[in-house]
């Protein structure tokens, strides 16, 4: 089964790379100076993606809240850690298959003797 952010690569291909080079560029203001690359990244993947529109539909009103956010706090997205975190897990629980991000495991708390 090919994992929702490996359909979004494949079928985005010039969006991503739009977006990315964007954010590359514009380091400190991405969040203000790549909404149109923004955009067109999540129309493609809403238009081609069976994931990605299952999971903006379960959690409509989680995506609502966390775009208002970044429109609200324009140029600092650190402000939209909780919803961010909250559109997370809503799209964890409810992809049609897991989503494929790899998180590292914390490190072993030190033992100090």
């Amino acid at each position: 089964m090919v994992s929702p952010l490996d359909q979004i690569q494949q079928h985005c291909a010039r969006q991503l790379a739009a977006y990315q080079s964007c954010v590359s560029t514009h380091p400190h203001s991405w969040s203000v100076d790549c909404n149109l690359e923004r955009r067109a990244l999540t129309d493609c993947s809403e238009d081609k993606v069976d994931a990605v529109r299952a999971v903006k539909k379960k959690c409509d009103g989680e995506v609502r809240a966390y775009d208002g956010c970044l429109k609200e706090n324009d140029g600092q997205p650190r402000a939209c850690l909780a919803a961010l975190k909250s559109l997370y897990e809503c799209a964890r629980q409810n992809a049609p298959q897991p989503l494929a991000i790899d998180v590292p495991p914390p490190p072993p708390a030190s033992t100090a003797q």
